[in-house]
């Protein structure tokens, strides 16, 4: 509804794409936060680290879901990306983290990335596009 042009049309605004977007990356790295914590990690580079390449990667997961056309898919897609966001974070985090051994880095990677496709997964149900 435009008040100062009196008019009224359909469709969705920008800034609501953007808050519900914001709202699952919120949700995805605060639980991604828990999950590094709970691993012991403490210094501020594993953080720095954990918190550029999450903001690429979800980025990234997000951009194909926004352009993802079909509801039917969004879920395939979740799951395509989150593959390819899996690996990216398993060849990025083990290398550029030293504060514990790459198994236990790796093992962060696979719990963190099992966790955020699951909970990806209800949020694409429950927060729309």
């Amino acid at each position: 509804m435009d008040i100062k042009h009196q008019s009224i049309s359909s469709g969705e605004l920008q800034s609501r794409e953007i808050g519900l977007t914001a709202m699952r990356i919120g949700v995805i790295l605060l639980l991604e936060d828990a999950v590094l914590f709970l691993f012991g990690y403490r210094s501020r580079h594993s953080w720095l680290v954990f918190l550029m390449v999450n903001a690429i990667t979800l980025c990234y997961l997000n951009a194909i879901l926004i352009h993802t056309t079909q509801p039917r898919s969004l879920s395939s897609s979740v799951i395509f990306g989150g593959m390819i966001v899996f690996i990216i974070e398993m060849i990025a985090f083990p290398f550029a983290i030293k504060e514990n051994s790459r198994w236990i880095t790796a093992a962060y990677v696979l719990v963190a990335n099992i966790l955020k496709l699951l909970v990806g997964i209800w949020l694409v149900t429950k927060l729309p596009f």
